[in-house]
């Protein structure tokens, strides 16, 4: 992922989401989730894509799709996790750390609370 990132090369994205297909087939079968893991690896790679760029609204859509996907959430359910991770995102590309790390405890929450 970072090559791909670094050197903006679409065979090292294919490369990753190949990757990222085998790491959620095996996520897929430790913790008995029901997600087809070529769509969460691709969705994956589509955020990893679009959040070198600032966040916008089609970024939040992506995570509130793929949570949806991954955890088997309803749309609604997965929007305040998903806003919650943009804004965490937000503040990492400000380079605001604290806050940055404190909208990502909220998402986990907020994530723990909708899965469990």
């Amino acid at each position: 992922m970072v090559q791909a990132s670094v050197e903006r090369n679409e065979n090292k994205w294919k490369q990753a989401t190949e990757s990222l297909k085998e790491f959620y087939k095996l996520l897929r079968d430790e913790v008995k989730l029901a997600f087809e893991p070529s769509i969460a690896a691709s969705l994956q790679v589509k955020l990893w894509k679009d959040m070198r760029a600032p966040m916008n609204g089609e970024v939040e859509e992506t995570m509130r799709t793929q949570l949806s996907e991954v955890y088997r959430l309803s749309d609604f359910q997965a929007k305040k996790a998903a806003h919650l991770r943009a804004l965490a995102a937000n503040e990492a590309q400000g380079e605001r750390w604290d806050k940055a790390s404190d909208y990502l405890l909220l998402y986990y929450e907020a994530l723990k609370d909708k899965v469990a």
